[in-house]
């Protein structure tokens, strides 16, 4: 009795019962691993979606806090170079503002008059201290008289420092220096005078938003060249943008401007479109751009 019941406790498993184990261990990890696959999937779609609103967030920021700085009338949308050919490169461009002044009196060209010395009132005091080789823009009415200069002037080797200052009780009065006779189309009816800085544009095209300073891809004078420069030069400011000169069109444009009227301010319209692993996100932006000259 005793090797039976000993012949009995040492008997195991039967193929059938492992292969059933098998089966439901089998069926146990699929679940489990279609589970963890899931959920690895879900972090994955947030993390890119958190990228994503961080970078049009930056970038979308950067953008409107400059454009309202801009001199009027000079914000500008371009979506061709110098030939007038499109680049499918489409650019915001905007001429900056350092700082502004009320002029006390200027030389102008309706009353055949240049002058040598500006004296100005500065709003914020000192923020003239130090500038040198500047321009200066009065009464921009349009974005033609603008970006032909009409109405800019370049004060060049001019000098605005503490010996130029003129002493209390008119503190904040400064007299800007130059080389050269200097004479502007007319006055300003606000007698407002703007020292502005070099042409800034930010750019779009295929999966890159760019800003450049000065010269853009589209002040080339054919494709290849824009192509080029916006290749090698401008400062990344975002990247995962969805744009190929097949959706360059109808509301697809990532930059749209309103032109200002006399009863409105400009409107620049932002649109971006990013897309990162098949993960589409689009922002809107409207930056109410000061006209008045």
């Amino acid at each position: 009795m005793k090797y039976l019941l000993s012949n009995k406790a040492d008997k195991g498993f039967t193929l059938v019962e492992l292969v059933i184990v098998i089966v439901l261990l089998g069926i146990l990890s699929v679940g489990i691993s279609g589970f963890l696959k899931l959920g690895s999937q879900i972090f994955v779609d947030v993390k890119n979606r958190s990228e994503i609103v961080a970078t049009a967030r930056f970038a979308i920021e950067r953008l409107n806090r400059e454009l309202r700085t801009a001199l009027p009338n000079s914000v500008r949308v371009t979506l061709t170079d110098q030939s007038g050919n499109s680049t499918n490169i489409q650019c915001i461009e905007y001429i900056p503002i350092l700082t502004t002044a009320n002029y006390l009196d200027i030389p102008t060209e309706s009353e055949n008059e240049t002058a040598k010395t500006l004296s100005v009132v500065d709003f914020n005091t000192g923020a003239l201290n130090g500038l040198v080789n500047y321009r200066v823009a009065v009464y921009p009415a349009s974005i033609n008289e603008v970006y032909q200069n009409i109405r800019i002037r370049t004060l060049e080797n001019a000098t605005i420092d503490d010996v130029t200052h003129v002493a209390p009780p008119i503190n904040n009065r400064w007299d800007i220096n130059f080389t050269n006779d200097i004479s502007f189309p007319s006055d300003s009816p606000t007698g407002r005078l703007y020292f502005i800085d070099t042409k800034v544009s930010y750019c779009a095209q295929g999966d890159e938003l760019k800003r450049f300073v000065d010269d853009n891809p589209n002040d080339q004078n054919n494709l290849s060249s824009a192509i080029a420069v916006f290749r090698d030069d401008g400062v990344l400011m975002a990247e995962d943008l969805s744009y190929t000169p097949a959706n360059f069109s109808g509301n697809d444009f990532p930059f749209k401007l309103s032109q200002a009227t006399q009863f409105r301010n400009a409107t620049a319209l932002i649109k971006l479109r990013f897309n990162k692993n098949e993960e589409v996100v689009v922002f809107n932006s409207e930056v109410h751009v000061p006209n008045a000259p």
